[in-house]
């Protein structure tokens, strides 16, 4: 039976309508988030956030990870560090959080699609599971810093930026991580570190560098700390509570 395509149709016919295409595994994907419409999820209301923070914190029994950020950036911040009111708001592609959350192994498609839950019911969620996030200029103002104590000391501490790896001793101190084996340091999840190709003396190797090691894809901040725990008394301990941490965000909702 003849047919109108040429061959080379043919074919490309074929391979588009039987031929699977291959799947990225999740844990080579970059943080996109593309599939998803964030201007379609209602925003939450910030009345009772504070309250709703403190209680989430109140109700883990322990602090698997305590992430420590910089500074509280002016455009939709609220009282949670890294955290926005709005899906459009945090999944837009300058926000940090978006690249924090998903390089610990948050995966923003399961989550926004299954009941258009807020970034605020996120971050909570988080919290009542041990992982909770704070900047570093608010450590000695912050409301909830007192319910983090009293959960007793970090498994992981992550000190993400300059600022907050410049306090490490203090902010070691205060939340009790007296195994500096626990303490991580790992530039600011920024995107404009990701385009820098200014060196790092932290790090020894460029922004952009430092930045993809920790941040480029999903998982990767899991893969980094586990990295960068040194040779001590408790590492496999420690490499134990890391995989703990990413079995608690790949697995919200």
């Amino acid at each position: 039976m003849g047919s109108d395509l040429p061959p080379i149709r043919i074919i490309a016919f074929l391979n588009q309508k039987f031929i699977k295409r291959k799947k990225v595994p999740i844990h080579q994907q970059e943080c996109s988030c593309n599939v998803i419409n964030p201007s379609s999820v209602e925003t939450t209301n910030q009345g009772s956030l504070l309250n709703d923070y403190i209680n989430a914190i109140s109700d883990c029994d322990e602090v698997n990870l305590l992430v420590v950020g910089n500074n509280e950036y002016e455009n939709g911040a609220n009282e949670i560090a890294f955290c926005k009111n709005s899906w459009a708001a945090l999944l837009n592609g300058r926000v940090s959080g978006r690249y924090l959350l998903c390089a610990l192994g948050v995966n923003f498609q399961n989550i926004v699609n299954d009941g258009n839950k807020s970034p605020v019911e996120l971050f909570c969620k988080l919290a009542r599971c041990g992982i909770i996030f704070i900047n570093q200029e608010e450590v000695s103002s912050s409301p909830y810093v007192s319910a983090i104590i009293d959960r007793g000391s970090p498994k992981i501490l992550l000190l993400c930026g300059t600022p907050a790896i410049n306090k490490s001793f203090l902010l070691s101190r205060m939340f009790r991580v007296l195994e500096t084996c626990r303490i991580i340091h790992a530039i600011h999840p920024d995107i404009e570190n990701s385009n820098s190709g200014s060196f790092s003396e932290i790090f020894q190797k460029s922004r952009s560098e430092a930045w993809s090691e920790c941040w480029g894809k999903y998982g990767k901040a899991i893969d980094y700390m586990k990295s960068n725990v040194p040779s001590c008394l408790s590492a496999q301990n420690i490499l134990n509570d890391i995989d703990r941490i990413y079995s608690i965000t790949s697995s919200l909702y």
